[in-house]
């Protein structure tokens, strides 16, 4: 079997964290189903000249990098913030256009993430090669659908050209079918798994030496994107509202964006000074340090799909403090976690005090993190995958938008 993932989620040189969960996922199939892969992420154009943030950043991403032996190509694409979104899977299939053909060509499949742009486009390349694709729903292409200009309508489209359709949570796949009306039973939902072989808890006096944290004391994680959805400004909050008369857990940020500095500044006007450390963004083999590190983790999102960070927490042994949204139930239970039902400061000040009463043991939390495994996963996308570039080699539309 040989397939091209097609995503601008993957990491690169500029970006390592970017979309690590898909390289994960391309990696597991490889691994149980064998075969080839290759991937095209195309990138936004942009040139490497300081002063514009992250942007900038863009520039420097080769064309060509590889990836644990893959062939990971990085096609150039116009892109203006905003401005250009309702045309952003036309301008990305055109940047990507040439470079898919030559990679895909001798391809069995097209496997798309993320169906706003990049499922659009892949299924209007599939179409002009003759591929069929996989589409996979992973949460904000879902979550964000409704704000963006004709954004339902485009979907509709992507999922009926697709050969089948996944999405990463069983509240996506009933998000997806109320928004666009395509049909639940026509999603195959594959949640995303965590290697247990690198998020494990270790020596946590080790781990916070090596950070430079403090040996005593409890820490509370939380890692996500700096960015008004993950809500780190509810986290400050419940922390600020926490009784002084016990002792504040130090809360560990770890990620960067947009709101970084606000928070900083809101952190000190909270008279949060030394109980938050806002510790940048850490390369996706430094975070389990950071897990083995803590005491606990935490996710004040606003809406999810089904987060990596959960699953990598538990198999790290640390419970969860976590709002009730997206796929995030489908995960936390009452063993390893609380559900936080309202996304209120005071919602999480009494969870982030609950958390650390240790009513949440060892075992409990090693048996839910060996649920989600990406063995598991890697051999029922390998079986969708073969089925797929099977029929498609026939040229049979019996596949077309079936799990």
């Amino acid at each position: 079997m040989r397939f091209t993932t097609f995503t601008s989620l993957f990491p690169n040189a500029a970006f390592p964290a970017l979309g690590a969960f898909v390289r994960e996922r391309l990696r597991a199939v490889l691994r149980r189903g064998g075969g080839e892969a290759s991937v095209v992420a195309p990138v936004p154009w942009f040139p490497p000249v300081s002063g514009f943030g992250s942007w900038s950043r863009w520039g420097s991403v080769p064309a060509v990098e590889k990836d644990g032996g893959i062939d990971v190509h990085h096609p150039r694409f116009p892109l203006l913030p905003r401005v250009s979104e309702r045309f952003h899977p036309l301008l990305l299939e055109a940047g990507a256009r040439r470079t898919v053909r030559r990679v895909a060509g001798g391809s069995g499949l097209l496997d798309a993430h993320v169906l706003y742009p990049d499922g659009v486009a892949a299924v209007r390349l599939g179409t002009r090669l003759r591929l069929p694709v996989v589409v996979t729903a992973r949460g904000s292409d879902v979550n964000r659908l409704p704000e963006i200009p004709s954004g339902v309508q485009k979907v509709r489209r992507c999922l009926a050209g697709a050969a089948a359709v996944v999405a990463v949570s069983e509240s996506l796949r009933r998000r997806l079918a109320a928004q666009t009306g395509f049909p639940e039973e026509r999603v195959l939902v594959v949640r995303n798994g965590v290697d247990r072989g690198r998020f494990a808890p270790g020596d946590r006096v080790r781990a916070r030496r090596h950070l430079g944290l403090p040996v005593d004391g409890r820490i509370l994680l939380a890692a996500a994107r700096l960015a008004p959805g993950k809500r780190f400004d509810l986290l400050l909050g419940a922390l600020a509202l926490l009784p002084k008369s016990l002792p504040r857990p130090l809360l560990a940020c770890v990620g960067d964006g947009p709101d970084r500095r606000g928070l900083e500044r809101r952190s000190l006007e909270l008279g949060l000074a030394g109980v938050v450390h806002f510790a940048g963004e850490k390369a996706p083999e430094e975070m389990p340090e950071w897990y083995r590190a803590a005491d606990a983790f935490v996710l004040a999102s606003d809406r999810e799909g089904h987060p990596n960070v959960l699953l990598e927490a538990l198999a790290s042994g640390l419970p969860v403090v976590a709002s009730s949204v997206g796929g995030v139930p489908e995960t936390i239970d009452s063993t390893v976690g609380i559900l936080v039902p309202e996304n209120t400061a005071e919602a999480f000040a009494g969870a982030i005090g609950e958390v650390f009463r240790g009513r949440f043991t060892p075992s409990a939390i090693e048996r839910r993190a060996a649920e989600f495994s990406w063995d598991a996963v890697g051999d029922r996308l390998a079986a969708l995958f073969e089925r797929v570039a099977a029929e498609g080699a026939r040229g049979g539309e019996g596949s077309r938008g079936r799990p």
